[in-house]
C-alpha cells in the first residue's frame, strides 16, 4: 500500500511540475514574439518557482531560504557552475518539503544536475527519515531544462 502511495505522489509531483514548466515555456514563447521558441531568460527561475507556489498552494511547504554556502556543504553542489538560484526548505526538521531552482552557466547543467542527483540518490537509500516524509522523499525529483536544474521534495501528505 505505500508503494502504490509513493508511487501516485510521484507520478502527481512530476506531473504538476511538468504542466507548470510547460505552461511556462509556452508563456516566455509567447512573450518573446511569435510564440514559437521558448524563451528561457533570466526571469524563468522567479517565475518557474512562483507557479511552483502557486500550484501547489497551502500544501507548498518549504519556508525557509537555502543560503549558497548550504547548497554547497549539505547538497554538495558545485556552486562555481551555478549563475542564480532559488532555494528554499523546511525550517522544522521534522519537514523535508524543499523547492531549489538553480541556472548552471552555459553548459554546465548536466555537472548541476548530476550532482544534485547524486545528493536525492544517497538521501533516498541512505538518510533516516519520519515515517511520514518516506514518500515524499522517495517521490522527490530532479528535472532539467536547458541549463535550469530543479530539485522538488514537494506535495501534500495524504491522509
Amino acid at each position: 500500500m505505500v508503494h502504490r502511495n509513493h508511487h501516485n505522489t510521484g507520478r502527481r509531483v512530476h506531473l504538476l511540475f511538468v504542466l507548470v514548466l510547460t505552461g511556462l515555456l509556452v508563456l516566455s514563447g509567447c512573450a518573446g514574439g511569435g510564440g514559437k521558441t521558448p524563451v528561457l531568460d533570466e526571469a524563468f527561475l522567479g517565475q518557474a518557482h512562483e507557479a511552483v507556489k502557486q500550484a501547489y498552494g497551502e500544501a507548498y511547504l518549504p519556508s525557509m531560504p537555502l543560503e549558497e554556502a548550504m547548497l554547497t556543504d549539505i547538497y554538495g553542489l558545485p556552486m562555481e557552475d551555478v549563475e542564480a538560484f532559488v532555494a528554499e526548505g523546511p525550517m522544522m526538521s521534522t519537514q523535508v518539503d524543499t523547492f531549489i531552482g538553480l541556472r548552471a552557466k552555459p553548459g554546465k547543467g548536466e555537472t548541476v544536475a548530476g550532482a544534485m542527483r547524486q545528493y536525492r540518490d544517497n538521501l533516498v537509500t541512505n538518510s533516516m527519515q519520519y515515517p511520514m516524509n518516506m514518500p515524499k522523499v522517495n517521490a522527490s525529483t530532479v528535472h532539467v531544462v536547458g541549463d535550469y536544474v530543479f530539485f522538488l521534495i514537494l506535495g501534500a501528505y495524504n491522509e
